[in-house]
């Protein structure tokens, strides 16, 4: 007798991702972003927060004016 698969979800796989894999999947993912607001890009996709948004998008090069991180940082 086959085995039965269990439910799968309808959550798309890279919103699941640990910081790691993402970091990895972001790389290829910036130079292809046509948006105007990276940081909202960047949450929508990976399901993060705005603070985790803003510290793995500086890991990965993105400059961040001082006074956008404190006004995003002030809000949350």
């Amino acid at each position: 007798m086959a085995k039965k698969k269990g439910k799968q979800s309808n959550t798309p796989r890279r919103k699941s991702f640990k910081q790691d894999r993402r970091l990895k999947s972001a790389q290829s993912w910036l130079p292809t972003y046509q948006g105007k607001n990276i940081f909202r890009g960047y949450r929508k996709r990976y399901g993060v927060d705005w603070p985790t948004a803003l510290r793995e998008l500086e890991m990965l090069g993105v400059e961040v004016a001082p006074a956008y991180r404190e006004q995003v940082l002030r809000t949350v």
